[in-house]
């Protein structure tokens, strides 16, 4: 039963990690008050003398991405602007083409998604404004030009600034993403550097280019997920104190070079002579038993791990 859980939780794709509370409720907060602060912006245009339209329903959208996830690559200024305004393009141009109906309203996503693509700036909100123009148009009257100008931009350049001042009393979040990114080299003495590490952020962002799919995260975020790995990396070494009878251990390594070997039994603590026997589970020198004196066992183990569904788990 519990396997089967697993399975529609993993099929169905809830995520394992979830934000803090504290970070749900900025994101509660923070939208209220900018979809209030925005809805009274327009409502003093139309006011003024504006046209009717005061707030598009893609907006809703766009205040779950910059709100909820702030640091998100579909979250960015760019993003939004550009989105909003390509995909309104997009959308006033098929219906100044075929009108309104069915084929204009598939038209104008579709077409809209190939120009945010082409213009780096993919907004999935993009897609409803685009549609808003082709729904827009009503006895046989076209949405007219304006509209990129009211609603979308009146309600797209509001929520760009209102997402970068009601996010600031909130330190750890950043709008734009990159805005604090410290893009200077500053020099250090090679006697401070540390090992190296196994790949580079620039193998990471390979590796995202490789498996060719649309991931929502900044470069930014990237670094940060990187440098949490090597951090990891860093700390969770063996030591003497921590192996323990039954556990298996990783030496980290890749390739040919990797193994994991089970510590079968080890020497009393009061023993004059601390010795580990252990037999190789997987990889390199797989069914070997051997013995090897603990510290020196100690130094090969890189980390603890666990057998999981389908691979060996870090503890």
């Amino acid at each position: 039963m519990k396997n089967t859980w697993w399975t529609i939780r993993h099929v169905m794709g809830v995520p394992v990690h979830t934000p803090s509370w504290r970070e749900q409720l900025a994101a509660v907060l923070t939208s209220a008050v900018g979809i209030a602060i925005v809805a009274w912006i327009a409502s003093q245009w139309t006011q003024t003398g504006g046209s009717h339209p005061v707030l598009i329903a893609s907006l809703g959208a766009t205040a779950v991405l910059v709100f909820a996830v702030p640091h998100g690559a579909l979250s960015q200024p760019w993003a939004v602007l550009g989105g909003h305004t390509i995909s309104a393009l997009v959308g006033l141009a098929v219906v100044h083409t075929l009108g309104g109906g069915n084929l204009a309203a598939a038209l104008a996503v579709s077409l809209a998604i190939g120009a945010m693509h082409l213009a780096k700036c993919i907004h999935p909100p993009g897609g409803a404004t685009a549609l808003s123009a082709v729904l827009a148009v009503h006895d046989d009257a076209l949405t007219p030009w304006s509209f990129l100008l009211n609603p979308v931009w009146l309600n797209v350049l509001p929520i760009l600034a209102l997402t970068y001042v009601l996010n600031l009393p909130f330190p750890w979040r950043r709008y734009p993403a990159n805005l604090h990114s410290h893009l200077a080299v500053q020099p250090v003495s090679t006697a401070q550097l540390g090992h190296e590490l196994p790949f580079t952020e620039k193998n990471l962002a390979q590796a995202l280019n490789d498996i060719d799919a649309m991931i929502d995260i900044s470069d930014d975020q990237l670094q940060a997920i990187y440098q949490a790995l090597a951090r990891q990396q860093e700390n969770t070494h063996v030591t003497v104190a921590t192996l323990a009878d039954g556990a298996y251990y990783s030496n980290g390594q890749s390739g040919d070079s990797w193994a994991i070997r089970q510590v079968i039994d080890s020497s009393e603590p009061q023993a004059r002579k601390q010795q580990v026997i252990y037999k190789t589970i997987a990889g390199a020198g797989k069914g070997e038993i051997r013995v090897l004196p603990r510290e020196q066992f100690a130094r090969w183990a890189r980390y603890e791990v666990v057998p999981g569904q389908e691979r060996w788990e870090r503890v």
